[in-house]
């Protein structure tokens, strides 16, 4: 895609001779901030305990029904509340440390990773 500098959609044209003429496509293509992850509340939680909200404070989030939260290797559902704010409830953690730190990330489409 061409680089934007603003949010916004725009819609594909398809051009099926070297690009002399363009149709329209009807199929829309939106551009979004990226997003950024500032800190997580709370930022701990107990392995054997899962169901912890965990509020993910950022900018530039979106609304999608594909929004996910990845703690370590496991994703789970998210819920868009704000431009500002992902939640999302921890996952069971198993692992034989008494301590361990894991990267959490947010995604959109399965495959848009935001680490923290």
């Amino acid at each position: 895609t061409p680089r934007s500098d603003s949010p916004k959609s725009v819609e594909i044209s398809l051009s099926f001779d070297g690009g002399n003429n363009f149709r329209s496509s009807n199929i829309w293509y939106s551009y979004q901030n990226e997003i950024e992850i500032l800190k997580l509340t709370p930022n701990y939680g107990y392995k054997s305990m899962a169901g912890t909200s965990v509020f993910i404070h950022g900018r530039n989030f979106w609304n999608s029904t594909d929004l996910k939260c990845t703690f370590g290797s496991t994703s789970v559902p998210a819920m868009f509340l704000s431009p500002k704010i992902v939640s999302c409830k921890s996952p069971l953690y198993n692992s034989t440390r008494t301590a361990e730190s894991l990267a959490v990330s947010v995604s959109y489409y399965g495959d848009d990773y935001v680490r923290s």
